[in-house]
């Protein structure tokens, strides 16, 4: 799960990771890296080092994990700048690479004055919203894009 926090000059997300390893011993696992924006932080007991790499035109985050670590939980976090509001984002978010059973849901939260309108979403399909939060499901990653304005003040 993830929660990406929007606000006037930035994207900050956590995202939570929930990894099992199904057959023989895995010392590294990877996703893939859509969107935009940099990974600042990967936290976990079971994890020894991660890394980011670039390979063709896509980004994989690796985790090397610790020795017969068979399921991993990790929290990371990421950050994305934009100029200004008006501004069209793609949302960083991680895809399967080669896992199996993948299933990612990201939910964003805009800040107060912020209007954010989700303008593309492959490969992610809508969950229940809230007024001031999107929520989407994807199986396959995708591509996610939302444009974001100031909220107009209602009417006096």
């Amino acid at each position: 799960m993830a929660t990406a926090q929007v606000n006037a000059e930035r994207v900050s997300q956590t995202i939570e990771v929930k990894a099992r390893v199904l057959q023989g011993k895995a010392k590294t696992i990877s996703f893939g890296m859509n969107g935009s924006g940099q990974i600042k932080q990967v936290e976990s007991a079971n994890i020894e080092a991660w890394s980011v790499r670039q390979k063709g035109g896509q980004r994989f985050l690796d985790l090397q994990l610790k020795n017969e670590t068979k399921a991993l939980t990790a929290k990371i976090t990421t950050e994305a700048e934009h100029p200004s509001l008006l501004v069209e984002i793609s949302v960083l978010h991680l895809t399967p690479a080669e896992a199996v059973g993948f299933d990612s849901r990201i939910s964003l939260k805009y800040a107060p004055g912020i209007l954010g309108r989700i303008t593309k979403a492959n490969g992610f399909s809508p969950l229940e919203s809230a007024k001031g939060s999107d929520n989407l499901q994807s199986a396959t990653g995708g591509e996610l894009k939302i444009r974001l304005s100031r909220r107009s003040a209602p009417p006096a």
